[in-house]
């Protein structure tokens, strides 16, 4: 499984960003954690 914004393989590690619906079908984003260079600029942290 990959990072949906940066591609970098993620293996048993990683942050569920949400899920997305496409032609009926249910798939979930993933993304680094906490080192992702995209997420730092994109998804806000709390």
């Amino acid at each position: 499984m990959d990072c949906a914004l940066c591609a970098r393989w993620l293996g048993a590690s990683g942050r569920r960003l949400g899920e997305i619906r496409h032609w009926g079908l249910l798939f979930q984003l993933w993304a680094c954690a906490p080192h992702c260079q995209a997420a730092r600029s994109t998804i806000p942290t709390s």
